[in-house]
């Protein structure tokens, strides 16, 4: 008979611990006050880089881009705007163009390179890695001048 009491009472509180004791209210949450929360978590990807280092950076549509300070004047090459003017490396974040008139370009016209950039994205097809290179140019000698990210084709070294 005490077996049979000890029984029923252990079922009894298993059967409240599985199916739980605590109401829900209204709010989603229980009447302990513990509520429902979404979390979202987002990486941060820097771009800066100290002179003369090279820096790794990743992203979701691209795989890897590598930076290097470089410093040499060079000029616009004839065919520059078949290219655009990015805000940042093309494929590393939401970006921005920019028109040429704005910057008064014209072939010739002289520019200030300050770093260079290739972007490594891995091909589909063939698993392989394609590479394209961007330059950060300025219209202007001055470092605090406004900077563009371009392709390589824009600049035309002037060695």
């Amino acid at each position: 008979m005490k077996l049979k009491v000890l029984l029923l009472t252990l079922l009894l509180f298993v059967g409240i611990g599985v199916t739980g004791c605590g109401s829900k209210s209204s709010d989603g949450g229980d009447q302990a006050g513990l509520k429902d929360e979404k979390i979202t978590v987002s990486k941060t990807v820097t771009n800066d880089v100290e002179p003369n280092t090279e820096q790794l950076s990743y992203s979701r549509s691209t795989n890897k881009v590598k930076y290097k300070t470089v410093k040499f004047k060079a000029t616009l090459d004839d065919d520059y705007d078949d290219s655009k003017l990015y805000k940042y490396v093309p494929g590393t974040k939401k970006n921005k163009t920019y028109s040429w008139k704005k910057v008064k370009a014209r072939e010739g016209k002289r520019i200030y390179v300050d770093k260079k950039a290739v972007v490594y994205e891995r091909d589909d097809d063939d698993d392989d890695y394609d590479t394209e290179e961007y330059y950060r140019i300025r219209f202007s000698s001055s470092s605090k001048a406004t900077k563009y990210w371009v392709e390589e084709d824009v600049v035309e070294d002037d060695d």
